[in-house]
């Protein structure tokens, strides 16, 4: 219901995380190619300020959604997604994607555990 507006917000938090850090992102693949560290930020913020655990687990939901789409469809269908020289998704980005998920996806666990209830 919420996909595109939290999705969104965390997007633009790495935007933003990216832009201080003079890494500002040219393509949608630098946001999610980045690391773990902005998400984990994000998160954290909206914790502290009373987010409950189970609305971040929502949230990686949501964005695990749209990194595996990432790299099942989206590097394949964006013609502007960085290629390697036989026209192929550059390896080393849907790589950084990957290792992205992985991060995401134990996040996702250890918020489970700590979810009440």
């Amino acid at each position: 219901k919420n996909y595109m507006a939290n999705v969104g917000r965390i997007l633009y938090y790495v935007q933003n995380y990216l832009t201080t850090k003079k890494k500002t992102p040219t393509h949608w693949s630098d946001l999610l190619g980045c690391g773990v560290e902005p998400f984990v930020e994000y998160l954290s913020k909206r914790e502290e300020l009373g987010q409950t655990i189970s609305t971040s687990i929502n949230y990686l939901k949501n964005l695990g959604n749209l990194v595996d789409m990432a790299i099942s469809t989206y590097c394949y269908d964006d013609p502007r997604f960085p290629r390697s020289f036989d026209d192929e998704p550059r390896p080393a980005t849907v790589n950084a994607i990957r290792v992205l998920k992985k991060k995401l996806d134990l996040l996702y666990k250890s918020k489970l555990r700590k979810q009440p209830g």
